[in-house]
């Protein structure tokens, strides 16, 4: 019960519990993105760490997308760190493949905001990663947590009747 005090839901294994892209109104972004060479391993595939960045800029570019870039965070009076991620390797990926990554929020709540995602190799349709971070907003003053922005809260809740997907 500690991860769920915490804000992440308890621990589950990618069979039990399959995250899924939402088709509810929330807002999600597709990054695309071609695996380069130097980021792969010494078998050929894509290194585990590499998929962090790719996470990462794609909550980047979807936050941006959705008028939360770096500026208007400092405005907001704050910004995100991450506390905690859960990933599943599903696949592996290659120097060459063309990727989709796709994000969207799972739940926000105080200063908590769980993101989710997938990793998909965009030519076979095929699953590679499927993720959760947990990502926690910090009062630039204080250095300390508190709850987000109303602002942000409300751009990223669930929209009846809007499209349900960005791409990059």
């Amino acid at each position: 019960m500690l991860e769920q005090a915490q804000g992440m839901p308890p621990r589950r294994d990618a069979v039990s519990d399959p995250i899924e892209v939402p088709h509810d109104g929330r807002p999600v972004y597709v990054l695309h993105l071609r695996v380069r060479q130097y980021e792969t391993d010494a078998l050929g595939h894509v290194n585990n760490a590499v998929y962090l960045n790719y996470l990462e800029q794609a909550a980047i570019e979807h936050a941006e997308a959705m008028g939360f870039g770096k500026a208007r965070l400092a405005e907001l009076g704050g910004f995100f760190v991450v506390r905690r991620h859960e990933i599943d390797y599903l696949d592996s990926a290659v120097a060459g493949d063309e990727l989709a990554i796709t994000t969207w929020p799972e739940t926000l709540s105080g200063p908590r905001a769980v993101r989710c995602y997938e990793i998909r190799n965009a030519a076979r349709a095929k699953r590679i990663v499927a993720a959760r971070t947990l990502w926690v907003w910090i009062d630039r003053t204080t250095g300390r947590p508190r709850p987000m922005p109303r602002a942000i809260l409300d751009a990223y809740a669930v929209k009846a009747g809007t499209p349900d997907q960005q791409d990059s």
